[in-house]
This record gives C-alpha cells, structure tokens and sequence, in this order.
C-alpha cells in the first residue's frame, strides 16, 4: 500500500490502513480542506426541497425524513490527513435548526461504532453499519426501542468475504480487506436490472413477517440503497428509487406510509433541484443504460404503484400478506381482537405528532355565581384548569367499534381519549344505544374484549385510509363543535389519499363539514352499530375528554371565521334560546318561562336566536360579531368558540349537573361570564334534565348588574 497521505487514483491512503475517497466529480478533497466551498444558492435549493418534501409528506399523511449519510472522513476524522476535515453535513443541519424533525445527520451514532461501521477500502458502510442506521430510523419512526429486532438482525451478519471495495480496486496492486457480510432479509427482492449505481434503478422488497406492515419509499443513492435492505427486516415493504430527487408523482402512485429522501455527504458540493427532476421512468432512456426488468419486476412495481386499488391487494396476498379486501379479510383477522386486554396506550404509542401537550393554567374565574334555585347550588372552580393536550395518532389493522373505539390486536385502546375513558363502554350497553346505532358489536367483559360471537358479515373491511372524526356522542352538537371541527382542519393538513370517517347521518352534519371545506367524496359515512377493521386509520386524540378549548384550537376557530368570510351580522346582544325544542319535546330540560324571560331581554335589547335552524356558516356570524350573550345552557353555548375575545357570555343552568363543565369551557375561552342556577322541579321524573323555573326579577337584577360592568 502506498505511504500514509498519498493520493493514488483519487484515492488517499489515510492512517490505520483506512482509505477515502479524494477525488472523483465531487471533488471530495477540495470541498474537505476548505479549498473550496458549497455555494449559498445550494444551501438555499436544499432547503426548499426538505420544506417542500416535508409538506409533501404532511398532507399525504406519511411520516418524513432526509438522511445525510456521513462520509468516512467524518466519522473517523483521525484517520484523514492532513488535517481535521470540514463536514459539509453539519453545515447544511446548521443552517436549518427548524427542520431537526425532518432531518437526520447520524455522525454520533456511526462515531460511536466506527470500526465496526466502517470498512477501509470501501466508502460505504459495512452491513453492521447499515443496520446500526436502520435500527435508529425505525426507532425514530416508530417511537419505540427495537433492541429485539436489533440482536435477530446482527445475527444475520455471518458471511465471511474478503472485497476490495470502490476504493481499494483503485490502487496498484489492489488493496483488500476481510468482511463479514449480511444475509438476505427474508421475504422478495426485486430488483429492475439496471446497471450499476445509475439513476432510474429500482429495488423493490417485500417482508410479510416485518414487525412493522408499513411501505417505506426511499429516494436516494448507493447509501440509500444499503440501508432499504437492512430495513427489510423491520418493514413489510421497501421500495428503493435510484435517484438524486424527490419525485412526488412516484409518490402519489406507492402512497407510502414512510418517506425517507437521502444523500451522501460529498454529494451536498451542490444540490439538484427537485422542480427540474425528469421522469423517474425514464431515466434509462434518457441516459442510455441497458435496462432489462424481468416480467416478475414488472409485476410487483405495476402493483405498488397501483395502491390502493385491486391489483395491488392482490399481489401482496399472494405474497403472504394479510389479506386487505372483503369479507373474507374480515372473517381472517376479527379472531385476531378476541381477548384483547384493552389498556391505555403507551405514551408514544401511534403517536405521528404531539399538536400540543396537557397545560395547568391559572383558571380564568367566573365574574359571578348566583344561586337562584334556594338549595345552595355551588360551581366547583379550581384556581387552576387542565387544558387537555392533543395528538396526530396512525394505527394499521385496528378494530374500530362504536362511536371511536379503537383497539389493535395487542389491546392498546383509546377512543379520542388516552385515557380515563372507561365510562364511554358503559355506552354500548345501555338500550339507547342499540336503539340509535343498531347492530352486533363486540362485547367487553373486565375489559377484555370479546368477538367471538361475531361473524364477518358484522363487520366491515376498511383497506383504503381513513381519518376518523366521529366524536363520543355523535349526534351532540357540542362534540362536533369541539372536536369535528378541529379534525376537519387536521384532515385538510395531512388526510391526502384518505376518506373522511365520520358519522353523519343527520342533515346539518353533513352541512357542517361540507361548509368547512370537505367535498362530497371525500367522506365516508361512519355507522356507530357496526364495527369496522381499519388497514390504516389515522385520527386526532386527547390526553382526556373535558370541555376545555386549547390554544391550538382556539387558532382554529378564529380560522374558521376567517376562512368562512363570515359576514359579521349586527346583534350585538344574543339571548341563545331553547323554545321551540321546548314545545317539541316538553319533557326534556324545558324552562317552563323561558317566554317570558325571552320578553324581558328583548326589552333590554337582546335578540332570540335558536342555532339550531340556523345554518352554520350563519351561526358563526352571529356569534363572532356578538358582544353580549345569555344562554340557556345546553349545546348551542358552544357556538361561544366563535366569540371575540371579551365577550361577556352568561350561561343560565337548570342545575350543577352540567354547568362545572360549561364553565370549563367558558374559562378556556377567557370570555368574560357569569353562572345563573335557576330551580329544577324534583318531582319530576324525568332522571336527568328535569323541568325547572327562574326567578326573573333577580335574575334581571344579577344580568342588569353584570352587563352594565358593575
């Protein structure tokens, strides 16, 4: 071997025996020494393709990440010589600290191997290498520790070989090492034949006892190409695209669940431009390489990019998938859920994104509590509130019952909550719940979910992806204003290539989301009495159900107004009222004068509105332009979402049964309000939402007082 810092071929001979590339097109050496630099116009293109490929990803609903494999001379600095390299890696991390969720640099991690990571005649990673930077990519996509999967794969790097490497066939006489590759991962390997390291070259891998199910698309090159098939042994599917961009119309074709664009360091001397890419297609043509891809190829890459429609479902059964279509699908995998333990999931169990985490926050108190009922009612206040956090969740093969129900087959279960959510089972045993929503659904017995009683024809087979946005009470205007609302914005951010799964079967529901900006297609009518396997389910969750408003929630409702170009309508002062579903149904939470309380606030300027017949966009009028609002509890004080900060907001209650959690959400609002109890009839036997009375010339008094700003 020549001495220590020669330069032979455009390769140097480095200290320990370790070689590095020092040429080539790149100019490797120049660029490491500082004797050039990368152009400011590259640093800004490669930022403009990690935004725009993470916008990408966001609105398709799949996971992101560029990796910037590390050169050799980075990881193992000391072997270079002269002197200490520039990494022009860091550089580029350096200039884009708000992208760190969306970019991995793995210096750390491969320096902390380095022998064992590297060869010293190849500028690639040796196979342990590889699988060090796969293990750390499903780690980081998944959430969760995968030292199981981790020991199994070392395992399978047994093969003794001796290689001279890209670098040491460069040398006179070539120079060799001894290396211990890796087996095949189990399951297909397909690959497009085109050679060498060229563009347009495809490897397609298929795992069906993968941990995971997941479809990871990877853009990228060599580096790129060995880390797809250390991922083999994670992920069910691997597609690898031989190229230096991202090309989005081979991603709308694969829809993959997991994106990883990359590149290795000494490629970042300049950056492509993903809006000049050519078609991936036809790469071979255009640079003139022999291209012969076996009919077996062709097949399995017509399939993936025909997802997620039938030619696609069929391959991969037949490859040894779970099946994904019909019936059949559903009669195979429903004993799967039979037994379950249903527990609340682990912190980042499914987690995609924390869109805001839980607060205690000094609670905004009531201006005043007036007690007209005579019993000693009482609001519970707190000085501090609980404003619920809440997160982006995916989930595959889940069973989907009731209204939310979600359990997969190890028994992590929420239903929009994480947690504390035990007494929405009680639901579905109750009779009016089979009356609403019939239909056979499993059962749970000590939290053990039973579904042996159930027979495919009870349950439906969801293979496309879904955004699920049924709320825990379906038909209660309150939930979809404080829940449906925020995941029809969600869905508009990251549903691309999903259906809308939500229950909607009441007119102003469907009105609802179709004036929020959803089309027709676009959703699919959920039925809360059948239960549903779902290949791909993303929703929104809470770290708990209450009725307070979060701050990223708050945004959206101010958006909504804006979004909507609501026309603010001039009624200052609303009286929110209940009469005409009084008269329809007068046993049912009736204000036996509430006509007369109506007359005495229109005296004092107050206009009568039922929501209700309103349609929403007029609703959202109404209430963003009020200054004033009293109202007679129930669901239409929700509307108050679309207040202005300052209102002042006066919610009447029959009883404390309900009013701790309006108040809840008049305080997360930081409106201004008060809270007035008037007088339920007990010998009513109607068990909840009795009958009831109010004072009205005290009441005239508290609301005279309090609007008046005493």
């Amino acid at each position: 071997m020549p001495d220590v810092g020669t330069i032979e071929n455009g390769v140097l001979v480095g200290r320990d025996g370790y070689l590095f590339l020092a040429g080539g097109g790149h100019s490797v050496a120049d660029f490491v020494t500082g004797k050039l630099q990368v152009h400011p116009l590259f640093y800004q293109i490669f930022r403009q393709n990690l935004a725009a490929r993470a916008d990408w990803a966001a609105r398709h609903g799949a996971q992101y990440l560029h990796l910037i494999m590390p050169d050799k001379q980075s990881i193992i600095p000391e072997a270079w010589v002269p002197s200490p390299p520039i990494k022009l890696g860091a550089g580029y991390v350096e200039r884009n600290p708000d992208f760190a969720d969306s970019l991995l640099y793995p210096l750390d991690l491969l320096q902390g191997a380095k022998h064992v990571a590297l060869s010293r005649v190849d500028t690639h990673l040796t196979a342990h290498g590889s699988v060090l930077v796969a293990r750390h990519l499903a780690e980081r996509f998944s959430g969760v520790s995968q030292e199981a999967t981790f020991q199994n794969v070392i395992q399978q790097i047994d093969r003794e070989t001796t290689i001279t490497g890209d670098l040491g066939s460069k040398l006179t006489p070539p120079v060799r090492e001894t290396q211990v590759g890796m087996r095949e991962p189990p399951g297909i390997f397909l690959n497009n034949r085109l050679e060498g390291g060229n563009n347009g070259g495809v490897d397609l891998r298929f795992n069906p006892q993968a941990p995971y199910r997941k479809r990871v698309a990877i853009f990228g090159d060599s580096f790129g190409r060995d880390i797809a098939r250390a991922l083999q042994f994670w992920y069910g599917q691997v597609y690898f695209f031989r190229t230096g961009y991202f090309h989005a119309e081979m991603a709308e074709l694969c829809k993959p669940d997991i994106l990883i664009t990359e590149n290795v360091e000494r490629y970042l001397d300049h950056c492509l431009d993903d809006t000049h890419r050519p078609n991936f297609l036809l790469f071979p043509y255009i640079n003139e390489k022999p291209f012969d891809p076996p009919p077996a190829f062709a097949a399995a890459l017509s399939a993936i990019l025909s997802y997620p429609r039938k030619p696609y479902a069929e391959y991969i059964t037949k490859l040894g998938f779970a099946p994904e279509m019909g019936d059949h699908a559903a009669e195979t995998l429903l004993p799967r859920y039979d037994g379950a333990a249903m527990a609340d999931p682990a912190e980042e169990e499914g987690v995609i994104e924390v869109l805001e985490t839980p607060q205690r926050i000094p609670r905004h108190m009531p201006a005043f509590v007036a007690d007209l009922s005579g019993r000693g009612l009482m609001l519970q206040a707190e000085p501090w509130q609980h404003i619920h956090g809440s997160y982006l969740v995916r989930r595959e093969d889940v069973l989907l019952f009731g209204p939310n129900h979600v359990v997969s087959p190890a028994g992590f279960w929420s239903c929009e909550a994480r947690s504390h959510k035990e007494q929405f089972l009680t639901y579905l045993n109750l009779d009016f719940y089979d009356k609403m929503y019939p239909g056979v659904k499993p059962r749970v017995v000590d939290k053990t979910l039973r579904t042996t009683h159930m027979q495919a024809g009870h349950v439906t087979m969801l293979d496309e992806p879904v955004f699920l946005a049924t709320p825990l009470e379906p038909p209660i205007w309150g939930r979809w204003i404080a829940t449906v609302a925020h995941k029809v914005m969600q869905f508009k951010q990251v549903g691309a290539g999903r259906k809308f799964l939500c229950y909607a079967a009441l007119d102003w529901q469907k009105a609802f989301l179709l004036s929020l900006g959803l089309q027709e297609h676009e959703i699919l009518l959920h039925d809360p009495g059948r239960s549903y396997i779902c290949r791909d389910l993303m929703t929104v969750e809470y770290s708990a159900t209450n009725m307070t408003v979060s701050a990223l929630e708050r945004a959206n409702f101010f958006e909504i107004v804006n979004r909507l170009r609501v026309r603010i309508a001039p009624r200052p002062k609303l009286f929110v009222s209940r009469l005409s579903r009084s008269r329809d149904n007068p046993k049912y939470r009736v204000l036996r004068n509430e006509a007369e309380l109506a007359a005495m606030l229109a005296e004092r300027g107050f206009a009568l509105v039922e929501p209700e017949k309103l349609p929403f966009t007029a609703q959202v009028s109404l209430f963003a332009g009020a200054r004033d609002v009293v109202c007679v509890g129930g669901s239409a004080l929700f509307n108050t979402v679309f207040c202005a900060p300052g209102t002042r907001v006066v919610t009447i209650e029959s009883s404390a049964e309900y009013a701790a959690a309006h108040a809840e959400l008049l305080a997360s609002l930081e409106l201004e309000y008060g809270v007035i109890f008037g007088e339920q009839d007990l010998d009513d036997p109607t068990p909840h939402h009795k009958s009831w009375t109010l004072d009205l010339p005290r009441a005239a008094e508290v609301l005279d007082r309090f609007f008046a700003g005493a």
